[in-house]
């Protein structure tokens, strides 16, 4: 009798960290991808026309991740269509410094530096800058 009730327990035991480890394989998905999330809802208030939204997004997210070159490349456009020009050029500046090999980096703070000097006029297009998608760290992408 007692061999019965140890084999039913065991059972018990074994069938119940089954359901466990089943339930929690159905709802387990990959951590986020902080840069990236941080940037597609900044970019999705810029969309929106939320800029100032977009703007507190992301220097909340460089207090978190000061290492981040898109956060401040995307930091770089928001604060130049607002026309804070010396934070913008503040932030490409440390965009290129934090990825000096970043082509898009590069591109975005040299055309700032141009349109500032005025050795050349602003696109007539939404947004003079180009929004820079982050990167998955580690990837070796091509710039």
């Amino acid at each position: 009798m007692g061999c019965t009730n140890l084999k039913r327990n065991s059972l018990l035991t074994l069938a119940f960290v089954l359901i466990l480890g089943c339930a929690g394989a159905g709802t387990y998905s990959e951590p986020p991808n902080f840069v990236k999330d941080v940037n597609r809802f900044a970019l999705w208030c810029i969309e929106k026309g939320l800029w100032d939204e977009a703007r507190v997004h992301l220097e909340r997210a460089v207090l978190r991740d000061s290492s981040s070159a898109a956060f401040y490349n995307n930091l770089g456009i928001i604060y130049e269509h607002m026309g804070r020009l010396e934070d913008a050029e503040s932030a490409y500046r440390r965009a290129v410094e934090l990825d000096p090999k970043g082509k898009l980096y590069r591109w975005n703070y040299e055309k700032f530096r141009l349109l500032k000097r005025g050795v050349a006029k602003p696109s007539e297009e939404r947004g003079d800058s180009i929004w820079v998608q982050p990167e998955e760290p580690g990837l070796g992408e091509e710039r």
